[in-house]
């Protein structure tokens, strides 16, 4: 008698199989089946020095694993299930991880696509995969095309959003001058965007409909995106970037890039926000008294000069990414999106506040035959807001491991310093991070 021994995938099928009717050989249920996925462990150490205080400390474990099932229903019709889970632990006391707010198992992805010739229609729930967004997905449809080679033209409407962590305008906060105070006075409210967004639509960001349109070309050695989405009711996003690939020879390549990009508030919606912020019964409520720093129009430029030669990489370059010195805005809609983005915790462009300038260089080297990579990353530059100048920089230390293609490692350390000139305020953050990562 043989033992047989069946993947996951299989397994299932094979279950059920024994409970069908209709009932077909395992190798005909599973033909056009493809699976792939992820497992990844992550622990992030922080620790935050303010002034001559006591150092804060944090930590946490992260647990996630992904898992998505295509099959191919004919020539025209496919079918998409991801399985998505994250975990959570704080390191505090006993293990949170069976609560609600830190363990999490959902269908991240469940649609139906049809392609006919050149044209894939996706509809359901999906990565929404915009140049402004990492890696929230939303309900609603998807077109892509590739009738002109190298273009890919791209269309979607999405009208119901995953409420992602990472999409600063549903938890950046907004500092209100407290009653009776100065701008300079610390005493200050801290107040979220996602509830002025709420006073002034009704709704939080994530209720609001999302449209967008890209093209998105690649002529060797030149490669572009332009992109335009819209909030409804709330702002419009445009991002254009340029790039060129250039191999001298096979040790030896440059690169250039740049983007740009803006976003564009409704301008009833900049109206509510500071009526709202002014309503005596909201003011009364929270204990403030508005300021004009409200949202505003901000826009992003980037520039990064990058090159390759016998296992050393490096990059530099300048970013900007402003709005009116006393008001918020923001270029990303969720995390960093497809946004240049050099060290690790200083930059954000999803929600920020008055005129952001800095300057990197990125370096790294990687070890013939063994998978190694030692690099490091400095960014240096200052945020003016309220007329309050505040330097900022970065300093980040990598070691990456690629044992194989499937199994990979990596860690860095994070040293952010941030202080505001002309006063003994001084923020030292120091992060440290590890990761290890299964693909399949």
């Amino acid at each position: 008698m043989k033992l047989v021994k069946l993947s996951l995938v299989a397994a299932l099928a094979a279950g059920a199989l024994a409970t069908s009717a209709s009932a077909m050989p395992l190798e005909e249920a599973i033909k056009g089946v493809d699976v792939s996925g992820m497992t990844r462990i992550r622990y992030t150490a922080t620790n935050e020095k303010v002034g001559k205080g006591e150092p804060a400390h944090e930590s946490t474990w992260k647990f996630k694993a992904t898992m998505n099932v295509k099959t191919t229903i004919d020539d025209n019709f496919f079918n998409v299930v991801s399985i998505r889970y994250n975990s959570k632990n704080d390191g505090m006391s006993e293990s949170t991880a069976n609560n609600d707010e830190n363990h999490k198992f959902e269908a991240n992805q469940f649609f139906l696509g049809a392609t006919f010739g050149n044209t894939t229609i996706q509809l359901g729930r999906q990565t929404i995969g915009a140049f402004f967004t990492d890696d929230m997905y939303g309900d609603g449809i998807k077109v892509l095309n590739t009738d002109v080679e190298g273009l890919v033209l791209a269309a979607l409407f999405m009208d119901s959003l995953e409420k992602d962590s990472d999409i600063g305008a549903n938890s950046g906060e907004l500092k209100l001058e407290a009653a009776g105070s100065t701008p300079s006075n610390p005493d200050y409210k801290e107040y979220t965007a996602a509830q002025a967004i709420k006073f002034a639509t009704g709704r939080i960001v994530t209720d609001h409909n999302l449209y967008g349109v890209a093209a998105i070309g690649s002529y060797d050695p030149i490669s572009f995106q332009l992109w335009y989405a819209s909030l409804e009711d709330v702002t419009n996003l445009f991002a254009l970037e340029l790039a060129g690939d250039f191999a001298l020879s096979d040790d030896v390549k440059l690169g250039l890039k740049g983007q740009y990009a803006f976003s564009d508030f409704d301008g009833k919606f900049k109206r509510n926000v500071h009526s709202a912020l002014n309503e005596p019964s909201n003011a009364s409520a929270l204990g403030i008294k508005a300021t004009d720093s409200g949202v505003d129009d901000g826009s992003f430029w980037a520039v990064e000069a990058s090159s390759e030669f016998f296992g050393v990489d490096f990059s530099a370059g300048y970013l900007d990414f402003s709005t009116k010195e006393n008001a918020y805005s923001l270029n990303s809609f969720e995390d960093q999106g497809s946004f240049i983005s050099p060290g690790e915790e200083l930059l954000d462009y999803s929600f920020y506040s008055g005129k952001n300038r800095y300057y990197f260089i990125t370096a790294g080297y990687t070890i013939p035959d063994s998978g190694v990579r030692l690099g490091v990353d400095w960014v240096d530059g200052s945020n003016k807001f309220f007329g309050t100048k505040t330097d900022r920089s970065e300093v980040v230390a990598r070691v990456d491991y690629k044992y194989n293609e499937k199994l990979s490692f990596q860690s860095w350390y994070s040293h952010m310093d941030e202080k505001v000139k002309g006063t003994d305020d001084n923020t030292k953050t120091d992060t440290f991070r590890f990761q290890a990562k299964y693909s399949f």
